[in-house]
């Protein structure tokens, strides 16, 4: 309850603040890129990015704390504006079906290595499938948001960056050059294998200690767990009646849904906004028909009761058959009262679970028993993130047959009541066990960095028009007249033939490029560029794509962040 309060006096203190920057939507937080931010929009992503540390830390932020938590709140709505304004300048949209298909293509490894989804010990792709379609017997609706949300759309941004901002005429020019291009080169080649590295039980223990991430056990947790719902009061009831008295009041003068759903208010009552696509108009329910009926486009539909709460509904399209909808909900959420009452029933079961077990204490409350065997770290558990994200803050730090505290969850309006069964988590292998493994890590990584740094010194000072040969520290290769296709002793080098070519047409410094424990320095003595280059676009793509740095996307997004134009009116920012 104690975060609950402090945010509520929070966003109170804001709008007070906030209401100088008043305009025709309401309170602004600020502008990002011309757009405005409303302040119900960013104290929702605030009260997230709270709710979290809380989950964390266990406690609540300090000033300081709360000024860093405001930064990193603002950061990320910039980098949601930066996304929106992109999806919007290429026409970047994804649709449900997409998400399924893609899903169903390429299912997410995690989820592969789950114990939920798997037969046998073996990956079952229809209990996957039938999860996916339906969530049955898991609920995959987290993963589907987050598919539809960051990953599908980002995957789509990145190919049109690269084929509208950075494959120009320019770029793709010169990767043809680089493609038709012939040229002599010296290869001095370092090969690691060839490195002495001494080590002894000292620097191997100190290895092992510094590296214990790459020797965990498997870790997993066991669950057994009940959910207590909390059924809001009468007096809930009646609240959100009379919230929704006042929307449709409002509506019905001409004020939008969308202005609604942006407001402050939609904060405090957790209002939720949303398109329903188009539904087949024999699907609805009796009262959705009999409201739609005789209305014409734009008509705000009178209030309708529903077990979440009250639904306001826009008619947005209308054909023959088929019907779209806008839909605001005003859910009935529990107040502190039905909570608190829940509560003691939550409590009740951890006493009688102390007492007798889980199984038995839910079976003797009449509570519905859920089990999770061997579920690795992270997988969700329930359909609320943070509470997941609670509950295994809480499980770290537990002993098998530990019931943790009841937790409380708002958009599940339950209460939730862990045991944990079993768990093997921050284990890791003995040294004495893996020891050969140990060493054989550690030997490669100081045989490449030994080989690396060798072969940047010696980059470092060679002169070049020295002729080459090849000494007992390297070899030399020299090819002539090669193209990028050409091997390098049986080995294809084509896209370090790339880089040292684009380098040379940029007229920039020799480099060491790593390839399968080889370090290679391509001398180019000599190359031809052709002057009209003609080559297939899609080869040339798929050329530049390779070679583009891993952190391309990121690099992209930081430099769009530093240079976005932004003005934040909250205090302390």
């Amino acid at each position: 309850m104690y975060i609950m309060k402090r945010l509520t006096f929070m966003m109170m203190l804001l709008l007070m603040i906030l209401t100088a920057c008043e305009v025709n939507n309401g309170p602004v937080a600020g502008v990002i890129n011309g757009r405005s931010v409303s302040y119900s929009e960013y104290m929702n992503a605030f009260r997230t990015e709270y709710e979290n540390f809380y989950t964390v830390e266990g406690r609540a932020p300090n000033t300081d704390e709360k000024r860093e938590i405001g930064k990193l709140t603002w950061l990320y709505k910039t980098k949601y504006v930066i996304l929106q304004d992109y999806y919007k300048r290429y026409d970047i949209k994804v649709s449900h079906q997409e998400v399924i298909d893609t899903l169903t293509q390429n299912p997410p490894a995690y989820i592969v290595n789950s114990p939920r989804f798997k037969s046998d010990d073996k990956f079952d792709r229809e209990i996957y499938l039938q999860s996916l379609n339906y969530d049955s017997p898991q609920n995959l609706k987290p993963v589907r948001k987050k598919y539809f949300d960051d990953i599908i759309p980002i995957g789509k941004l990145k190919e049109a960056l690269i084929d509208k901002e950075f494959l120009d005429k320019k770029t793709s020019r010169q990767v043809a050059q680089v493609i038709g291009s012939k040229a002599d080169i010296d290869w001095v080649i370092f090969d690691s294998a060839k490195a002495d590295i001494k080590i002894n039980d000292t620097i191997l223990e100190d290895y092992y200690q510094g590296h214990l991430d790459n020797y965990k056990q498997e870790p997993y947790f066991s669950l057994r767990y009940t959910l207590i719902p909390v059924s809001p009061s009468e007096d809930d009831i009646n609240s959100a009646k009379a919230v929704t008295d006042s929307i449709y009041s409002d509506l019905v003068s001409g004020v939008s849904l969308e202005d609604i759903a942006a407001s402050s208010r939609t904060a405090y009552h957790h209002i939720k906004f949303n398109s329903t696509g188009f539904l087949f108009v024999p699907d609805l329910s009796p009262e959705l028909k009999q409201a739609i009926y005789n209305q014409q486009p734009g008509a705000v539909l009178a209030p309708i009761m529903t077990n979440e709460g009250y639904e306001i509904y826009r008619l947005d399209v209308l054909t023959k058959s088929m019907v779209k909808l806008s839909r605001l909900l005003i859910p009935t959420t529990p107040g502190e009262k039905s909570i608190a009452s829940a509560e003691k029933k939550a409590q009740d079961l951890v006493e009688l679970a102390k007492l007798l077990s889980m199984d038995q204490a839910c079976l003797e409350m009449d509570y519905t028993l859920c089990r999770e065997d061997k579920i690795l770290p992270g997988t969700p558990i329930t359909d609320d993130e943070t509470l997941d994200l609670q509950i295994y803050k809480k499980l770290e730090k537990s002993s098998k047959g530990t019931i943790i505290a009841p937790l409380f969850s708002y958009p599940l309006s339950a209460w939730i009541v862990v045991m944990l069964s079993d768990k093997q988590t921050q284990n890791h292998k003995a040294l004495e066990d893996i020891k050969d493994i140990v060493k054989a890590d550690l030997i490669s990584e100081k045989k490449a960095e030994f080989t690396r740094q060798k072969a940047s010194v010696w980059l470092a000072s060679y002169d070049l028009p020295a002729p080459l040969e090849s000494t007992t520290e390297y070899s030399v290769y020299t090819l002539k007249s090669q193209t990028m296709n050409d091997p390098l002793m049986g080995m294809s080098v084509k896209d370090v033939y790339y880089k040292a070519l684009t380098a040379q047409l940029q007229k920039k410094p020799a480099s060491v490029y790593e390839y399968q424990g080889l370090y290679l320095i391509p001398i180019v003595r000599h190359a031809e560029f052709p002057a009209k280059p003609t080559t297939d676009q899609a080869l040339i793509r798929q050329i530049y794509v390779r070679n583009l740095a891993p952190d391309w996307f990121d690099t992209w997004m930081n430099e769009k962040i530093k240079t976005a134009k932004t003005k934040l009116n909250t205090l302390g920012q």
